[in-house]
């Protein structure tokens, strides 16, 4: 085991890490009304204060694949941030929990770019899926193109689509969209993740 100095960490509350354990999230208590959330990258032994506002967090929740994290508030409010701290999308979405409170469904995805088609309909590049994710696991993978969530058309902003791809807890959202590996073919598929907290 390897240590190192960075300061002194009082007291953090929750923490979560990536699935091989070379990247961990922490919340620590309140200073100055707001908890501070760190990034901790063990490889790089670097530590990393986020500078952003927050709120009150509950939970933070690292990516499998140690990329990102996701904060949930006390109001759950859900955003996903890069590990550098920079909010990967303007996004205020309301977490849906399921009836025991302790999971939160959402697609293990991240959208890119949302593009206007010919026919004036839009669609949302998948930036990363995450590994080992059921998204991942029935054919998802970084640079498909999906074209309608659930039935409903893409919409024109980010926040709409991540409220999609939230869906209802304990069910399946449908996706149809066009695979990158298979020369853009359409697909549908039905997806159920659940974040347990």
């Amino acid at each position: 085991m390897h240590s190192w100095s960075a300061g002194t960490y009082i007291g953090h509350r929750y923490y979560n890490s990536s699935l091989d354990g070379s990247t961990i999230a922490t919340i620590g208590f309140f200073t100055m009304g707001q908890p501070p959330l760190r990034f901790w990258d063990l490889s790089t032994q670097q530590v990393k204060q986020f500078k952003n506002n927050f709120g009150y967090l509950r939970q933070v929740l690292v990516s499998p694949n140690g990329k990102y994290i996701l904060t949930i508030s006390t109001d759950l409010v859900t955003k996903l941030w890069d590990t550098s701290g920079n909010l990967l999308y303007p996004l205020d979405v309301d977490a849906k929990h399921s009836s025991n409170q302790e999971e939160v469904s959402m697609l293990a995805i991240v959208p890119g770019s949302i593009k206007k088609t010919i026919s004036g309909s839009y669609e949302v590049h998948i930036l990363d899926v995450f590994q080992n994710s059921t998204a991942m696991k029935a054919g998802l993978r970084s640079g498909d193109v999906i074209e309608a969530i659930d039935g409903q058309e893409i919409p024109n902003n980010l926040s709409d689509v991540f409220k999609l791809l939230m869906g209802e807890p304990g069910t399946p959202v449908k996706i149809n969209f066009m695979s990158s590996e298979r020369g853009f073919e359409r697909q549908e598929k039905q997806f159920l993740e659940k974040i347990c907290l």
